[in-house]
């Protein structure tokens, strides 16, 4: 690792701007090399403490007082041997550029150090050898990873994952709809949205986390392992085919379990099949603004509530429409992308 994906991913790890999956696969990194936990041991200690601090957010200013932090490597060193951990035996070098670090978060803070360097997002995850597949409302995709695994991602949704995976396990982190058919291996293989970690030993199963959404985990085949990402005390629950773990992001710390559900109604959305039971307008309307790449609005916002069974296949947005109003006694006009749906 060089000086500089090294200062990058120390800077993202420190500050807790780096993803589930990098946080995992750089405290593994730590574990096989002494000499770098070290020196985030250190360096974690000064960012703790001078997080505390007002950050001055003048660039230029704050530039020239790290010109001085530098000149005074020795006394910021002198304070880094009174921190108090078991392991502290850095290399010289190692501990000058560490210093170098330190000094940048003191003066300037972990985003102005990348407004510094001129680093935009797409070229982090390039460092640190993530890929991002992502689908626009409307767009549906396959692909392979280098595993072997088969993912079909959503409209509206994006996937982030390695180029390669590790020797010991495999990570993706979601956001939107997926279903995975995970190749069979030795690894686990893990699913990573924002309230919910999917752990996967070959089997095929489908993820939905949308944001603002409950997210659902439905097994097609074989056995998954569900638990919550933010909680302690969370268990695994082990799912089995036809069941469904549903997290609702208004009841924190709880999964919910169903058994035997409709996997057509669940799957279905990979022959362009969409099926609504006793779900609302505002469920509804969400769901069609992705496959259809409209913005839908209501008039009144009690139709939000308003409920509807109802089933499609591969049908136009103006005959969903059609089929919605009829059933609710609501009216509708498209212009453009835009849906106004009003009470009739």
């Amino acid at each position: 690792m060089n000086k500089y994906n090294r200062f990058i991913q120390i800077s993202r790890y420190i500050s807790g701007e780096c993803t589930e999956i990098e946080k995992m696969e750089f405290e593994k990194r730590m574990e096989q090399d002494p000499d770098l936990k070290n020196e985030v041991l250190d360096l974690q200690a000064i960012w703790n403490t001078k997080k505390k601090h007002k950050i001055d957010w003048d660039v230029d200013s704050a530039w020239k007082r790290f010109n001085q932090e530098i000149k005074r490597n020795e006394n910021i060193r002198s304070g880094v041997s009174k921190i108090n951990h078991k392991n502290n035996n850095l290399s010289r070098s190692g501990l000058n550029w560490g210093l170098r670090i330190a000094a940048i978060f003191t003066v300037i803070g972990f985003i102005s150090v990348f407004m510094y360097l001129n680093i935009e997002e797409s070229s982090d995850l390039e460092q640190i050898g993530l890929s991002e597949a992502t689908t626009e409302s409307g767009q549906r995709i396959q692909m392979q990873l280098e595993d072997g695994t088969k993912v079909y991602l959503n409209s509206g949704s994006s996937m982030k994952y390695p180029e390669v995976f590790g020797q010991d396990s495999r990570y993706v982190e979601l956001t939107g709809e997926a279903y995975f058919d995970v190749n069979s291996d030795e690894r686990p293989f893990f699913v990573y949205t924002d309230d919910v970690t999917i752990e996967i030993l070959g089997t095929e199963f489908n993820v939905k986390a949308y944001n603002e959404e409950n997210i659902e985990v439905v097994v097609a085949q074989g056995l998954v392992g569900v638990k919550l990402s933010n909680s302690e005390e969370s268990e695994q629950v082990v799912l089995s085919r036809g069941n469904m773990a549903q997290f609702e992001p208004q009841h924190r710390n709880e999964l919910t379990i169903h058994q035997q559900v409709d996997l057509d109604r669940h799957l279905g959305w990979m022959a362009y099949r969409m099926a609504f039971e006793n779900h609302t307008m505002k469920q509804i309307s969400r769901q069609l603004e992705r496959w259809y790449g409209v913005d839908i609005e209501f008039s009144d916002p009690e139709i939000n509530e308003l409920t509807v069974s109802a089933n499609f296949e591969d049908e136009s947005l103006r005959e969903v429409l059609r089929v919605l109003s009829l059933a609710l006694n609501l009216e509708y006009d498209i212009s453009g992308r835009s849906v106004l749906i009003y009470k009739n």
